[in-house]
C-alpha cells in the first residue's frame, strides 16, 4: 500500500540502472490509485511523501525522467486526471527540489505552445515550488509570452501567488521579513532588459508591499491584543 524506506532499498538498484522502467512503476500505481473508490481510510499511496534515497539517484536521470513526468499531464480520465497532475508536480519538486536546467527547458518549450492546457501544466508545476528566484527563467518567459494579450492578468496573478509562496517562517513579524526578502530577489527582475519584465517586476513589488503593510498590521494587532490579554 505504500513505498517505505525498505522498499526504495530494493528500488535503487532499478532507479540507477533502469530509471525509464521506475518511473513506469510509479506510473502504474498512480493508475491504480485513480480507480480505487475515494475514501478517507483508504491508505494506498502510489508514491511516497517524500523519498529517502531515491531522489538523488534519479535526478541524475533528469534527461530520461523529466519528459516521461511530464507526459502525465496528459494522462487519466476526466475525473482522475487531476491526480496524475498533482503526482507529477509533486515527484518533480521531490527530486528537483532547487530546480533544473533541463526541467527550466522543458517548461520554457511548453509556455510556447501558448495555450491554456499548456498554462495549466506550467503552473502546477510552480505551485509546488516555495516561489524561489531559480523560477525567474520561467517567470520571464510568461511575462514576454502574455504582456499585452487578454490573458496577461490571468497570467501576472497566478505568478504574485505562486512567487510570493514562503513555506515555514517564525516571528510574528514572519511574513514581514519573508515578503521584504522576496522584495531584494525581485531587484534582479527589475533590471531586466525586456521592458515587460521590469514591468511586471514593478507590478510584483506593489503587490509584495501591499502584503507586507497588512501583515505587519496583523501582526501588530496580535501582539497588541497578547498585550492586554497577559499585561
Amino acid at each position: 500500500s505504500n513505498i517505505d524506506y525498505h522498499a526504495e532499498e530494493i528500488l535503487k538498484p532499478i532507479a540507477e540502472q533502469c530509471p525509464r522502467e521506475l518511473i513506469k512503476f510509479f506510473y502504474d500505481r498512480v493508475v491504480i490509485k485513480s480507480k480505487r473508490k475515494r475514501d478517507l481510510d483508504d491508505r494506498y499511496d502510489a508514491i511516497p511523501f517524500k523519498f529517502h534515497k531515491l531522489g538523488e539517484i534519479l535526478k541524475r536521470h533528469e534527461k530520461v525522467i523529466i519528459p516521461m513526468l511530464l507526459s502525465w499531464y496528459e494522462k487519466g480520465t476526466k475525473e482522475s486526471k487531476w491526480l496524475f497532475q498533482w503526482e507529477a508536480s509533486h515527484l518533480l519538486e521531490d527530486i528537483f527540489p532547487g530546480f533544473n536546467p533541463v526541467l527550466e527547458k522543458s517548461l520554457i518549450d511548453i509556455v510556447a505552445e501558448g495555450n491554456k492546457k499548456s498554462r495549466d501544466i506550467v503552473f502546477s508545476v510552480l505551485s509546488k515550488y516555495k516561489g524561489g528566484n531559480f523560477l525567474w527563467g520561467i517567470v520571464k518567459t510568461l511575462v514576454k509570452k502574455y504582456a499585452g494579450k487578454k490573458e496577461y492578468n490571468k497570467v501576472r496573478g497566478r505568478l504574485f501567488g505562486y512567487l510570493s509562496q514562503t513555506g515555514m517562517v517564525s516571528g510574528e513579524y514572519g511574513f514581514v521579513k519573508a515578503y521584504q526578502n522576496k522584495n531584494k530577489e525581485n531587484n534582479a527582475l527589475k533590471e531586466d532588459k525586456h521592458k515587460e519584465v521590469r514591468k511586471f517586476a514593478k507590478e510584483y513589488e506593489k503587490y509584495l508591499n501591499r502584503r507586507i503593510v497588512y501583515e505587519r498590521k496583523r501582526a501588530d494587532e496580535e501582539i497588541e491584543s497578547m498585550k492586554r490579554k497577559f499585561g
